[in-house]
C-alpha cells in the first residue's frame, strides 16, 4: 500500500527566492520602461499642441472668430435663476 504522503521536492529555497526576486526585478523594469514611453509620447503631444498650428491653437482661433460657440462660464457671484 502506498503512503499518502508525498515526497518533498528537492528544491533549494535559495534558488526559489532568487527566481522570485528576478521576476520582481523584471516586472519593475518593464513598468519603468512603460512609464518612460508614456512620458515621451505625452511630451510630444504637448509640444505639438503648443506649437503654432496645434490642436488647442486651432480651437482658440475658431472661438475668437465666432465659428465656435463657447459655453458661458458661471461664477459663484453670478445670480441664480
Amino acid at each position: 500500500m502506498r503512503s499518502l504522503r508525498q515526497k518533498p521536492l528537492n528544491v533549494n529555497m535559495d534558488t526559489v527566492i532568487s527566481i522570485l526576486v528576478r521576476i520582481v526585478e523584471v516586472m519593475f523594469i518593464v513598468g519603468l520602461l512603460g512609464s518612460a514611453v508614456v512620458l515621451i509620447l505625452t511630451s510630444f503631444e504637448d509640444i505639438k499642441s503648443l506649437l503654432p498650428g496645434g490642436e488647442e491653437n486651432k480651437e482658440s482661433a475658431a472661438s475668437v472668430s465666432g465659428t465656435h460657440r463657447a459655453q458661458p462660464h458661471l461664477h459663484a457671484s453670478d445670480p441664480v435663476g
